[in-house]
C-alpha cells in the first residue's frame, strides 16, 4: 500500500487555491501529474485520508474555477461574475470569496 503525503512548501505555510501567493495553473498541473502516480491514499495537509477520487474532484474544481474565471474576465464582470462551483458545498463564504478574487486577479494578469 502506497501513501502519498502532501506537505507545505514553506515552513508554517499551508498553501490553498485562494492564497494570494498560489498559482492556479501550477495547482492544476500538480494534480494532473500526481494522478499518474500509483498510490492508494493521499495524506493531505488537512482533512482525512483520501484517494485518487478526491484528487480528481480537486482537479475538476480548479479547472471549473479557471474556466469560469476566464469567462468572467472576457465578460468584464469582475470577481463577482465568476460562476461559483457546486463541487464543494461546505466551503466558507469568506474562503470562496477570497479564492474567486485571487483567481480573477491571477488570470487578469496572466491572460
Amino acid at each position: 500500500m502506497l501513501y502519498l503525503c502532501l506537505l507545505p512548501r514553506r515552513k508554517g505555510h499551508l498553501p490553498w487555491a485562494g492564497d494570494k501567493t498560489s498559482n492556479p495553473d501550477q495547482w492544476i498541473s500538480f494534480f494532473e501529474k500526481i494522478l499518474d502516480v500509483d498510490f492508494d491514499y493521499v495524506v493531505p495537509g488537512h482533512g482525512p485520508l483520501c484517494g485518487k477520487e478526491e484528487v480528481r474532484k480537486q482537479l475538476k474544481l480548479l479547472n471549473e474555477l479557471r474556466d469560469n474565471t476566464l469567462k468572467a474576465i472576457e465578460e468584464k464582470s469582475g470577481p463577482i461574475g465568476i460562476k461559483k462551483s457546486t463541487i464543494y458545498d461546505k466551503a466558507s463564504e469568506s474562503r470562496v470569496t477570497r479564492t474567486l478574487q485571487h483567481f480573477y486577479a491571477f488570470y487578469s494578469k496572466n491572460k
